[in-house]
């Protein structure tokens, strides 16, 4: 059984997705000034944290298979919220369509439990948390989106599908959780070099190209941000504050069918 997190700072990271290509980058790169807890479901997670305790990350892991529901208790034992001042979500684990074309049911039910509705299971477990927090710093809740959400992917339907709900998602959890200090949006990150693109490219055409640095960039100064300016947004990494922040002349194009004037 594992111990409880130990506490060193005062804001905590959960984070999914710390085995691919790009999610196990930002782990590495973002700054020792949080604690961080990893969610997965393969051991490579305890080989992550050996690593990274070696460069002085306080970090920890819990087994979580994204498949399956997410055994809120446990959780909850491994790790104390109410020590926190802040606590952030950042959901970088992904499925895509194992065969092009697919309407199996099988496969796309996996996807959307992976890609979206695990995430929920995590931020349903935080709830009360962040009903309770009044932090000077707004908790961040960030959703990997773009690929199929920006633009059609009709090779990979389900895989699509997955990333346009969760856009529409952030939109409407940022509605309803308004009045609370969260900051929940949805990052695009442009077409990067992984096992995933590269399975893409063999059917679909893809955007810009981007980098794992520029992810992290706009990730670090997202999560040191004490306003609301990303909320319910999808945001490309390449978008500028200034854009973000001209509600009017902007309106629809940080939305879930971006319009890019």
């Amino acid at each position: 059984m594992q111990k409880n997190l130990y506490k060193k700072n005062n804001q905590l990271i959960i984070m999914t997705g710390t085995t691919g290509g790009i999610g196990g980058y930002i782990l590495s790169n973002l700054p020792n000034k949080f604690d961080f807890l990893i969610l997965g479901r393969s051991k490579k997670i305890i080989k992550i944290q050996s690593k990274l305790k070696k460069n002085k990350k306080n970090i920890n892991y819990f087994f979580y298979d994204q498949k399956k529901k997410l055994n809120i208790k446990k959780l909850k034992k491994k790790i104390k919220f109410s020590f926190y001042k802040n606590i952030h979500l950042i959901f970088f684990s992904g499925a895509i369509d194992k065969k092009i074309n697919s309407f199996e049911r099988d496969d796309w039910i996996n996807i959307l439990k992976t890609n979206l509705i695990s995430h929920l299971e995590i931020f349903n477990s935080l709830k009360n948390f962040y009903k309770k927090n009044k932090n000077s710093v707004t908790n961040k809740v960030i959703f990997l989106s773009g690929g199929g959400a920006t633009n059609p992917f009709p090779k990979f339907p389900a895989y699509s599908a997955s990333k346009t709900a969760i856009v529409r998602t952030v939109e409407n959890l940022s509605i309803q959780y308004s009045k609370q200090n969260l900051c929940i949006f949805a990052v695009a990150p442009g077409a990067i070099q992984t096992k995933m693109l590269s399975k893409v490219l063999k059917f679909s055409k893809v955007g810009r190209r981007s980098s794992k640095k520029r992810v992290l960039s706009f990730l670090k100064s997202s999560l040191d941000r004490k306003d609301k300016l990303y909320n319910g947004k999808l945001i490309h990494v390449r978008d500028k504050n200034t854009k973000i922040s001209k509600k009017k002349k902007y309106k629809d194009h940080f939305k879930l069918r971006r319009i890019d004037k």
